[in-house]
């Protein structure tokens, strides 16, 4: 039966974590984020017409704070309670998917790109430097960051244009409306194929730099928080209004730099003009570089969802899982049938 306690340890652990969420800054419902990105909400609304509607309609500014934020629309529509619902089962299987995952492609990585390095250049240990040395620390960081970015946007463009992916992840974009747990309205698949990505990516840079420095750096600011100051900042920096309403687009070229609220929110919309835009996490410029940025200056209708009225069919926990295997069944070829005469 030790196997069983292992399972029930092991189950137990990842639902306490999940629990923790809002007091674990490398988790991004850390409390912290939720925070800032409301102080950006209400930046939002003061500046919108709903601000001074309601000031000339003598509504009260934290009621008409809260209405903004938090409108009937998007919190009473269904598809706002099955992300609630699929939110905490979802996440104890995320994170037994995405660690092991991750851990396991990221060794194989680790020691694939060490082992290519040794037999080209026939040494290591090229550059001697203390693991916390500036230089190292902020390269490391940049690299990780453009390295790992970079996988994430093709990892998510091939989900979008491989027709079996696309089944997978059009979960996601199954969602009617947008709110911050919409972020976890994903398939195990989805979680899968990030893991693996982003261990590869993790392997070949800490591989690298290992083999170069013998050390693998932490990045900058990592001792801060315990998370490196790209994950920080992305979150930070009004990472929740990524879904939602509330369209906030970064002033002038930052827009460009570093990945807005409304440079995703264009990504989740159906209309022809949005459909396969703004693949990019943080860096904008893997959409401009290969033809796929769209961010207006002026914020546009948007139309949440998948656009061919199929969005009801994802309603339960069992639905969101099963459904995309059923879809490829349906979807495979049916054996040709051959004649009698022409076995002979």
């Amino acid at each position: 039966m030790e196997w069983v306690e292992q399972i029930s340890y092991s189950f137990g652990k990842h639902v306490l974590k999940v629990l923790s969420y809002p007091i674990l800054p490398d988790q991004r419902l850390f409390y912290l984020y939720l925070l800032s990105s409301f102080a950006f909400a209400i930046g939002v609304y003061c500046y919108s017409p709903n601000y001074k509607e309601d000031k000339e309609a003598g509504r009260g500014f934290i009621k008409g704070l809260f209405a903004f934020v938090f409108p009937k629309k998007v919190w009473q529509h269904p598809s706002a309670w099955v992300d609630v619902r699929f939110f905490i089962p979802h996440q104890i299987l995320r994170l037994w998917l995405y660690t092991d995952f991750m851990g396991i492609f990221a060794v194989l990585s680790h020691f694939a790109i060490t082992t290519v390095l040794q037999n080209s250049m026939g040494t290591n240990s090229m550059y001697t430097f203390p693991a916390d040395h500036i230089f190292l620390v902020i390269s490391y960081t940049i690299v990780s960051l453009i390295v790992v970015d970079f996988s994430s946007f093709f990892t998510h463009y091939f989900q979008h244009k491989i027709p079996i992916l696309w089944e997978f992840h059009k979960i996601h974009h199954s969602a009617k409306v947008l709110h911050p747990l919409s972020n976890y309205r994903e398939h195990p698949i989805d979680n899968v194929s990030y893991a693996i990505t982003t261990g590869i990516s993790l392997g070949v840079v800490n591989g690298a730099f290992a083999f170069l420095f013998s050390v693998t750096p932490a990045e900058l600011f990592t001792p801060l928080l315990g998370i490196g100051i790209a994950a920080f900042s992305f979150n930070f920096f009004g990472f929740h209004l990524r879904h939602s309403h509330i369209w906030l687009r970064w002033p002038g070229i930052l827009a460009f730099i570093f990945g807005c609220p409304a440079h995703h929110q264009i990504h989740h919309s159906c209309k022809p003009k949005h459909i396969d835009k703004n693949f990019a996490f943080q860096l904008p410029i893997w959409d401009i570089l290969f033809g796929t940025f769209y961010l207006p200056k002026q914020e546009e209708e948007l139309e949440i969802g998948l656009g061919d009225g199929t969005e009801h069919q994802y309603k339960s926990y069992l639905t969101m899982y099963t459904l995309p295997f059923i879809n490829l069944l349906k979807q495979s070829p049916e054996p040709e049938k051959t004649d009698d005469n022409d076995s002979a």
